[in-house]
């Protein structure tokens, strides 16, 4: 690309097409549940690092884990083990807008049907998220319901891989596999 890579990171990345969807990534928090109605088919899973946001003390963001652990640079800097994450397009009723909704292991096992190895089709179900605790970063719960939505009322599913890539800034070359796509971006 333009300049060398610095500490791994690429500069001078080309700028987007237009009309590429910036499609917010959005789970629970404390005082805030959330209930989406479910695009995606299944859920998309991998595996991510928490990395901390220096200059804002209790945020950051999630990124993926992209190599063996002993290769892996978060794996590595920081010392995290990485942890399994799921990720679903959703249709956001208080925002009504696309979203991607990212699922902890928590919730999965709170709501079995969410487990991408049972094979249930989630487009058009009713998913509420909400956090078993006081603290933002206590359990995560959800809850299916269905509802009368028919498949032709509600919006395309977002490729969730397509979109998770480009917010992590990674290219097609197969730096990320996907749980359930058995296959590199």
């Amino acid at each position: 690309m333009g300049k060398p890579p610095i500490n791994g990171v690429e500069f001078g990345t080309p700028v987007p097409q237009p009309g590429d969807r910036w499609i917010p990534v959005v789970q629970p928090r404390a005082k805030a549940p959330i209930t989406v109605r479910v695009l995606s088919s299944k859920v998309l899973s991998t595996m991510v690092h928490w990395v901390p946001n220096a200059l804002k003390p209790g945020s950051g963001h999630s990124a993926p884990h992209t190599k063996p652990d002993d290769t892996c640079p978060l794996c590595i800097e920081m010392g995290q083990v990485p942890r399994w994450h799921g990720y679903l397009g959703a249709w956001h009723h208080s925002t009504s807008r696309v979203v991607i909704v990212d699922l902890s292991v928590h919730a999965i096992h709170a709501c079995s049907a969410l487990d991408p190895a049972r094979g249930h089709d989630l487009r058009g179900l009713e998913l509420r998220l909400y956090r078993a605790g006081a603290g933002n970063n206590s359990k995560m719960m959800a809850e299916l319901s269905k509802l009368t939505y028919k498949d032709d009322e509600l919006p395309d599913a977002p490729d969730v891989a397509k979109c998770l890539a480009r917010l992590w800034g990674l290219n097609n070359h197969g730096m990320l596999r996907f749980g359930d796509a058995g296959a590199a971006l």
